[in-house]
């Protein structure tokens, strides 16, 4: 899979008119997003991992020719029933490996009028017991962190649209085992109560040149069409490389 993405980021007095922008925009109200993201680095390049212990299954992992950090994810959405407690809609843990940008795309400052974005490669697909247990096999896996979002989610035809604040969660068990939990709103890692924006596109399949370039038009048409309300832009690579320097 491949994603265009862009970025953004608002100040905390500004995300209720950012919201109505968006709603306006796509003519839909937001979707609650919660999510937690776990991450760990490899120790050793994953071809070892695969060839040892469980086999060479097809595309598990991009080609990298060093360790990388790799995620495991789940939402963190619930349902209300009656006025009763939240239950979890689904906990299900998603594996996830991001490749570092492409170098060809260069970064664009907020109003420099251009149309680049980021351009990535990325592996997403439910995780298995067998990637569960590996990430615990210190051999090949190291923890580094976890953090969780909340904000809110819109879809723009094939653009989906997250907006977002991070939360530092402290919990001393395997966060693998934890329950499904609400973010704490007080544990906000960017102490001014700034807001993220990511508008992403996906395309399933990057050999098909037609739909990819019809991607990035939409990508770029969603940005000339925020101008005024949203600086979107595309940031340094480097700040998304995802290679393991030290472990």
């Amino acid at each position: 899979m491949h994603e265009y993405v862009l970025y953004s980021q608002i100040p905390d007095e500004r995300i209720d008119t950012a919201v109505q922008v968006l709603a306006g925009y796509t003519r839909s109200q937001p979707v609650y997003l919660g999510e937690q993201t776990i991450i760990y680095a490899q120790v050793k390049l994953p071809e070892a991992v695969v060839s040892r212990k469980h086999g060479q299954p097809k595309q598990l992992h991009l080609n990298n020719p060093r360790p990388i950090y790799e995620k495991l994810k789940r939402s963190l959405t619930t349902a209300q029933q009656d006025g009763g407690p939240p239950e979890p809609l689904n906990d299900d843990w998603i594996f996830r490996v991001e490749q570092t940008p492409d170098p060809a795309v260069e970064a664009t400052k907020p109003g420099s009028g251009k149309t680049m974005h980021i351009s990535r490669d990325v592996l997403e697909r439910p995780a298995t017991d067998k990637d569960m247990d590996r990430f615990q096999e210190p051999e090949w896996y190291k923890y580094r962190h976890q953090y969780t979002l909340s904000g809110h989610q819109f879809v723009a035809g094939n653009i989906v649209i997250r907006v977002y604040r991070f939360h530092e969660e402290e919990y001393a068990g395997n966060p693998i085992n934890r329950d499904l939990f609400v973010p704490t709103e007080s544990n906000l890692i960017d102490q001014s109560g700034a807001w993220v924006v990511e508008a992403v596109v996906r395309v399933e399949d990057p050999s098909i040149t037609k739909i990819m370039d019809a991607a990035k038009r939409e990508l770029a048409h969603f940005r000339v069409a925020m101008e005024g309300a949203l600086d979107l832009y595309a940031p340094d690579r480097l700040t998304l490389d995802t290679r393991v320097r030290d472990i």
